[in-house]
């Protein structure tokens, strides 16, 4: 019985987080959609806080997952291409609102924490990003890997409109690929 109400708030959520974002997520209206009551989301979490960190955790581990072992798979001379699918195609093959939201909204917990779950496989992703495009310094590479993010996002939450995968990558590919500016 406990799991199941963790996993109702969870669900609930994720639903209203991803549809209006954490800060306008009001506690009355969560306990509310996952039939629960305050008491039950302090018990299972502690804070709103706590929740939002356990609903970013559940929706990014098996991204996080599946972009480490597509890393690990890449051929020993990888295309751009290649690349890019390892790190932002597990993003892409979700199609998960509640992902799309988290790489797009300005909430700047939101955003810590996001750079949290991801930051264990960060070094890997420069590292594979350097090999491959050597001509473009390290921080310009950054800057674009956050921009690739960010469009990937906003693809995930349907800001973009209509728009197929390969497109996505041949986008981001083309953006890596450009000469440095630095």
């Amino acid at each position: 019985m406990e799991e199941a109400t963790r996993d109702r708030l969870l669900d609930a959520a994720e639903r209203l987080f991803a549809e209006h974002g954490y800060q306008a997520t009001t506690m009355r209206g969560l306990t509310a959609e996952a039939e629960a009551n305050i008491a039950a989301v302090n018990y299972h979490f502690g804070c709103k806080q706590s929740l939002l960190e356990a609903v970013v955790h559940r929706a990014l581990a098996p991204v996080v997952s599946e972009r480490r072992r597509r890393l690990e798979a890449l051929p020993a001379d990888p295309s751009v291409e290649e690349v890019v699918d390892a790190i932002v195609g597990p993003l892409l093959d979700c199609a998960e609102p509640l992902l799309g939201r988290l790489f797009v909204d300005p909430d700047p917990e939101m955003r810590c924490l996001v750079r949290g779950e991801l930051s264990d496989s960060a070094c890997e992703r420069m590292a594979v990003l350097e090999r491959a495009l050597p001509d473009v310094p390290r921080e310009e590479l950054w800057l674009r890997l956050r921009a690739m993010y960010t469009v990937a996002g906003g693809h995930l939450t349907g800001a973009l409109g209509p728009c197929e995968r390969a497109q996505l990558i041949t986008l981001f590919a083309a953006g890596l690929r450009a000469p440095a500016t630095v």
